[in-house]
């Protein structure tokens, strides 16, 4: 009978020669085991193991001195191909997101020690996952910049890594300017991360103002403005400041441009009711499909408080031509 080629359950292998990974350095290492019928994508590591030319098992050394979890998550990723953090491996404690993030970053660069290109793509691909999640953890990430921290980042990686580049540019989508400032004038952050923010802000200019361009071009949105309003005496609209009756609500869209490249549709509903009174507003109920609306409704949970005497609601993407415009103005 053929032996079979299906590696053994993690913390369960049964073969005589497991490969032993040594992870650290001479001193204060951490050994961890797997099963040698995994599949191994590290350059590293299968350089290490043809390498072996002593008795016993396969020992592969691999020197490593910033986190001892970094090992542990790659150990886990070897048999799920999921990348596992602090937070993970404790679900009894508090979440952390903020060191979730360190461990993702750390795990990206463990994959650079021990050329394993694939894990990268795996952490580099669950780090962008939660910068771009709805309700992400952009503020998490955010209080993770650093001196110690970006000084581990910077003096590990080439100026060139993705992992510099993307910290950079996520700082510029998601921070503040305060804390451009923070950071520029911290002693201790590297000056090679304050030149590196200057580049993806150059970056981000330049993209901004190429989407710019390009929707003028294709869409000549310009400031056009189109006016809805129900059907109405002649003699009614004249009444009110707004041109529609007392207390009608007279709706506006105007075109934006989106910081994405992404036409949005900014609807102001102007009343002359006080700011202090709540009123009942047609809310615009849109399908989740973008560029297209279904109705306009009356809700009972449209119940709000005026600011000023405007209220916004913006939807992207959504169809000018579905609002049947009566007018420009």
């Amino acid at each position: 009978m053929a032996p079979s080629t299906t590696p053994c359950p993690k913390g369960r292998c049964i073969c005589r020669n497991k490969v032993v990974l040594r992870v650290g350095s001479e001193a204060d290492h951490t050994a961890l085991e797997i099963c040698p019928k995994l599949p191994v994508t590290s350059q590293h590591l299968m350089n290490g193991i043809k390498a072996w030319k002593g008795d016993g098992r396969p020992v592969v050394e691999i020197t490593w001195r910033i986190g001892a979890d970094s090992p542990l998550s790659y150990h886990h990723w070897l048999y799920t191909r999921v990348i596992q953090t602090r937070t993970d491996r404790e679900p009894q404690a508090p979440k952390n997101p903020g060191l979730d993030f360190c461990d993702i970053i750390l795990a990206w660069m463990f994959g650079g020690t021990i050329k394993d290109e694939q894990y990268q793509d795996t952490a580099m691909s669950a780090l962008i996952a939660r910068l771009r999640a709805p309700f992400g953890e952009q503020a998490h990430f955010l209080r993770t910049i650093n001196a110690l921290y970006i000084k581990g980042v910077h003096n590990n990686l080439h100026e060139t890594s993705p992992l510099r580049m993307l910290v950079a540019d996520a700082v510029v989508w998601f921070g503040s300017p305060d804390l451009f400032e923070r950071v520029k004038h911290d002693d201790g952050m590297p000056k090679s991360f304050v030149a590196d923010l200057m580049d993806a802000m150059r970056r981000e200019r330049d993209r901004l103002s190429a989407a710019l361009k390009r929707i003028q071009t294709e869409h000549d949105f310009g400031s056009k403005k189109v006016r809805f309003a129900p059907s109405l005496p002649a003699e009614q609209e004249k009444q009110g400041g707004n041109g529609f009756a007392e207390n009608e609500p007279a709706m506006l869209a105007e075109l934006v441009n989106h910081k994405e490249s992404i036409p949005t549709r900014r609807f102001e509903i102007r009343t002359a009711i006080p700011h202090r009174c709540r009123q009942q507003l047609p809310v615009p109920m849109f399908s989740s499909r973008p560029g297209r609306v279904l109705r306009w409704s009356i809700s009972k949970s449209a119940y709000c408080y005026f600011r000023g005497n405007v209220i916004d609601y913006a939807q992207q993407g959504t169809s000018i031509n579905s609002l049947n415009p009566m007018k420009s103005g």
